[in-house]
């Protein structure tokens, strides 16, 4: 039906155009299209925080979302190092609105720098943008010093964090008693001055790049920021001021319907926190910096890490961050340069100012997928939190008894699963392998000095590291004159073989093998004469389920007598494998094989590893 006006004139609706259906009708229509196949198994996706990610939503729950931010600061982070005002001086005259130093190793301490300190910090504060600081297991140190060198209208971020460095590190300079009431303290000193910037964070990174979930990563968070509440109001600060004092940081992968969901979700679990607390502080808006994963990063292709980035900035935009960081695309290379950080440095700008993701407030309200999502994610996430809040010694007490990260590292297990099998693409790395290994750049660890807190450390985990591996050892190997091998013995027509053809090499090209094949449509005689001139040991079976069963007995025994160490098939033998074996097979690949294993076994086949 079409709607009136106020003068009576009739309206046209899009709708009207188009026959209403309600879901029963869509999902009857979806069942025919799938054919017998379960609508479960192939629509809808399992995540790791026990979600069910359906293939259409038609409603959204209730529930009200707090405001989002009108645009974000591009804030780029520099290792501190001598001579490094030069850098910080050409991002802030191109676009970027703040800067992160990050104090990595004792280089960062050099006696120029501590000189140097006092130019820059007023070079940043003459360019009107904010500073954040990272100080690793000394922040509290690095945040005085920091302050006391920093112009008074400078607004600084000085990220006090004891219950990341923790996790992070393992170690802790002081008791944590001592470390939260230190923080506090010093958080509430600035209060006092009105000094401009905020003093704590909530960082999530250390349980992120460990491999958390969502749902535990937005827990944690709660927790953290609760305990960090309270050391604030023991400083006789309310809790408007103290959360005026706490800022949150999170890490996005490119998974970007959940994080989207989850970057909301934050605002409204944090000011629901506040509003149990103190109603009047309900109103104060959460500080969120979001940074891309170094989790998701690659050493091999590394241009690959400039479209995460780009859909980290974007998930960012759309979630709501106050503030991103981008990542230089080389960043693990250790070779970042004035190239690689201009278009770290340009990516968010463009989606600003080009893309206009800044002209609409949260864009993705209304969504039905994505609200459905932010409502589940808050959901899970208030009751694991508080169960924290149930226990005596809360949070910290189930951080220093490990149990935050036993929890973190069972999940980190099942990505790892996932990513080993190909179930969770690394492109370039596990799958469509790309350009060669380059080493990682991995700063020397900064230990707190005479650690006085301890517990279990998270270690920092990427998905890639297993594969970068092994190509590193072929490398090597081939540096040496030893480049593992194989041949593909390509059995039957073009047709036949191409597909398993295909996908042989795209699985031996992952850890870095040199690859033969015999080509065109060959005789037994001929591959076999191919696959000695080739030099290899191995050799991958390539064929059609249905030719495999007439050409393994012919051609397995030809190749084992011509000198094959190893022979594999490539598919799934199902109920043929006892008849391969017989014949000669040592191997079989397939989807959802365990591909980082596999080829691990094959490189120690090769002496390579």
């Amino acid at each position: 039906m079409s709607a009136t006006r106020a003068d009576n004139a009739p309206t046209f609706r899009l709708a009207d155009a188009f026959t209403a259906l309600d879901e029963s009708a869509w999902r009857a229509e979806v069942e025919l299209a799938l054919a017998g196949a379960p609508f479960a198994k192939k629509l809808v996706t399992q995540t790791y925080e026990g979600l069910s990610l359906q293939p259409l939503y038609s409603q959204a729950p209730p529930g009200a979302q707090p405001p989002l931010p009108e645009g974000w600061r591009v804030v780029t982070r520099h290792v501190v190092r001598p001579g490094m005002a030069a850098a910080v001086a050409e991002d802030l005259g191109r676009g970027a609105h703040g800067v992160t130093l990050a104090w990595e190793d004792a280089a960062s301490d050099a006696p120029e720098v501590a000189a140097a300190l006092p130019s820059l910090l007023a070079a940043i504060a003459a360019a009107g943008a904010q500073l954040d600081v990272e100080g690793g297991p000394d922040a509290l140190r690095v945040a005085s010093q920091v302050l006391a060198a920093a112009p008074a209208a400078l607004p600084v971020n000085a990220n006090l964090d004891p219950l990341g460095v923790l996790a992070a590190h393992g170690a802790l300079p002081q008791p944590l008693a001592a470390a939260l009431s230190e923080a506090a303290a010093l958080a509430a000193g600035r209060v006092a001055r009105s000094a401009p910037g905020r003093t704590l964070v909530v960082d999530l990174r250390p349980y992120q790049q460990g491999g958390a979930h969502w749902v535990q990563a937005l827990a944690y968070a709660l927790a953290t920021g609760t305990t960090y509440l309270r050391q604030l109001v023991a400083q006789e600060l309310s809790v408007a001021q103290a959360a005026a004092q706490i800022k949150f940081r999170f890490d996005v992968t490119g998974n970007f319907l959940m994080e989207i969901a989850a970057l909301r979700a934050v605002r409204r679990l944090w000011q629901a926190v506040l509003a149990a607390s103190d109603a009047a502080a309900a109103g104060v808006p959460l500080s969120l910096h979001v940074t891309p994963s170094l989790r998701v990063q690659t050493v091999i292709d590394p241009w690959m890490n400039l479209l995460r980035t780009s859909v980290a900035a974007f998930t960012a935009a759309i979630g709501g961050a106050d503030d991103f960081t981008p990542l230089p695309f080389d960043a693990l290379g250790g070779t970042v340069d004035g190239f690689s950080r201009r278009v770290a440095r340009n990516t968010p700008i463009v989606l600003a100012e080009e893309a206009h993701l800044q002209a609409v407030v949260d864009p993705a309200a209304g969504s039905y997928a994505i609200e459905t999502l932010t409502a589940a994610l808050a959901e899970q996430a208030w009751t694991l939190f508080q169960g924290f809040e149930a226990r005596p010694d809360g949070f910290a007490g189930a951080l220093v008894a490990g149990e935050v990260q036993a929890a973190v590292a069972e999940v980190a297990a099942a990505r790892a699963r996932n990513v080993a099998r190909r179930k969770e693409v690394v492109v370039g790395v596990n799958d469509f392998p790309g350009a060669a290994y380059r080493e990682v750049y991995a700063p020397a660890p900064v230990a707190a000095a005479q650690a006085a807190a301890q517990a279990p450390a998270i270690p920092l985990t990427r998905d890639a590291s297993p594969f970068e591996a092994l190509r590193a050892a072929a490398a090597a190997a081939t540096a040496q004159g030893r480049a593992p091998k194989v041949f593909l013995a390509n059995l039957g027509s073009v047709a036949e073989y191409t597909a398993r053809a295909n996908y042989g090499r795209n699985f031996f090209a992952v850890a870095g093998f040199e690859i033969h094949a015999s080509e065109g449509v060959r005789s037994v005689a001929e591959i076999v004469a191919d696959f000695v001139a080739s030099g290899a040991k191995l050799v991958l079976l390539c064929s059609s389920n249905e030719r495999y069963p007439a050409l393994v007995p012919e051609c397995v025994p030809a190749l084992r007598a011509a000198g094959a160490r190893t022979l594999v098939l490539a598919g799934h033998p199902g109920a043929q494998e006892a008849s391969y074996r017989a014949a000669g097979v040592d191997h079989f690949i397939y989807v959802s094989c365990d591909v980082a294993e596999a080829l691990r076994g094959f490189l120690r086949e090769e002496g390579v590893l």
